[in-house]
């Protein structure tokens, strides 16, 4: 006896085939090209051994071309039946960015950890081979209901006036499993949304019930499958399938970091690019364990905490074309932070004499003159809490700048010095030697 069981593929618009392309522009291609595949048509499944993120990841091939993974919830099973790395299976059908495959094993398969949508007559027949928790006892009635309900409309064996009240019943029923799913983490509840989004997506497929489901099926099917995707599918991978197309759409970003590197992203050396990859990963390693953070952050207004954390898991895949994302995140962000210490540090320096005329100016100097001989400059510096001038000069500061805090004797020697004309090779002073010991002076004085 053999088994026959389908394999949802995902993520088929992120492949390579479609790179480039706006989101309306890839769907309709991957439309297009789901149309062009036959029933029956040869698909590879592989393991991607290299995924530093997901071991056992398994990536799907037609014709030699990627076109998605395996999901989360069966990548398990997939694995299991592969041989020499690879599977294939036979193509059954496709929505969107979703298609389905069939794989044909010798069976029963007794399994005690996994779900198996099994393919004898139709797809509804899936053998269930794991317990189920008692807090799952209500969603599994629910389920049962949905699977009943659809076998019955599947089958046609009835009038038209029980037809039309079995087609109702099970949009509301479904309508419900879509509504009550996707928020309960056990594997238990993301099987069974799995399978709810799988056939209702083969529903869709199908001309006959998508005549008779009209827009409510189709609604249905494609909320069903985004909740599903969003329960099973790795968090690096979710993460990059809602961030990915904002990313490479962003021209604005792209440009922030050609700036930042000095040239475009094409010109890059490989040395570089390389170099930068690997930053990159260690940060998506690293950042993709605060993925539960996020909702917290976003909750308490910090959504641009939150958002530099996505940004670091956008380029799962297809990294070269997201490579702004070091850039926004980090080498950008070090270097805005560079550029405002340098603008505050000038800003001080030229406070002492803003808003003063000419003659304001020689005034304030020939009064520091008055006060400070030059050949006793270092006295007065490391003195500098005794000086009223340099008091005077930071509270000048700081009342200038609209701040209030702590001002170190470093912070000061230039104020003096520039009014002083006194250049620090002149009198051999060492900036750095005249602030040791000397405690941080306030603006209350």
């Amino acid at each position: 006896m053999s088994e026959r069981i389908i394999i949802p593929i995902v993520g088929m618009r992120y492949s390579a085939v479609f790179k480039g392309l706006t989101k309306d522009e890839a769907t309709e291609k991957s439309e297009r090209l789901l149309e062009g595949i036959s029933k029956g048509e040869r698909v590879v499944l592989m393991a991607e051994n290299d995924n530093q993120h997901d071991a056992l990841a398994v990536i799907s091939y037609m014709k030699g071309n990627f076109y998605g993974r395996v999901k989360a919830a069966m990548k398990n099973i997939v694995r299991m039946l592969m041989k020499d790395e690879q599977v294939e299976a036979r193509y059954l059908c496709g929505s969107h960015v979703t298609y389905f495959v069939e794989i044909e094993v010798d069976g029963p398969l007794e399994l005690q950890w996994e779900k198996l949508y099994s393919m004898d007559n139709c797809p509804l027949s899936d053998k269930i081979v794991t317990s189920m928790p008692l807090h799952e006892r209500r969603i599994a009635a629910e389920e049962s209901e949905f699977r009943r309900l659809i076998a019955e409309v599947r089958s046609g064996n009835l009038d038209c006036t029980e037809v039309t009240k079995l087609r109702e019943d099970f949009l509301s029923c479904a309508e419900r499993m879509v509504d009550s799913l996707g928020f309960s983490l056990s594997r238990e509840s993301e099987f069974t949304m799995s399978f709810v989004a799988t056939s209702l997506m083969m529903l869709v497929a199908d001309p006959e019930s998508k005549e008779w489901g009209g827009e409510k099926l189709e609604q249905l099917a494609h909320k069903a499958e985004r909740k599903s995707a969003d329960s099973t599918r790795d968090t690096g991978e979710a993460i990059f399938n809602t961030m990915l197309d904002s990313a490479l759409n962003d021209t604005a970003m792209l440009a922030r970091y050609e700036r930042a590197v000095g040239c475009t992203i094409a010109e890059m050396k490989a040395a570089q690019k390389k170099k930068c990859v690997a930053e990159l990963k260690d940060w998506l390693k690293k950042m993709t364990t605060l993925y539960d953070l996020l909702t917290p952050l976003e909750n308490n207004n910090m959504e641009d905490l939150a958002k530099q954390i996505r940004y670091l898991a956008i380029a799962r895949t297809d990294i070269y074309s997201v490579m702004a994302v070091i850039a926004l995140v980090k080498k950008l962000e070090e270097k805005k932070k560079n550029v405002r210490k340098k603008k505050k540090r000038n800003t001080h320096k030229k406070s002492l004499f803003k808003g003063m005329s000419e003659e304001q100016k020689a005034e304030l100097k020939s009064k520091f003159k008055e006060k400070v001989d030059k050949e006793k400059i270092e006295y007065v510096l490391d003195c500098v809490k005794e000086n009223p001038l340099v008091i005077a000069a930071l509270k000048y500061i700081n009342n200038d700048c609209q701040q209030k805090g702590k001002y170190y004797a470093t912070e000061v020697v230039p104020f003096i010095m520039e009014a002083l004309n006194i250049k620090k090779e002149d009198i051999g002073l060492e900036l750095k030697s005249i602030s040791n010991g000397i405690s941080p002076i306030k603006d209350d004085y």
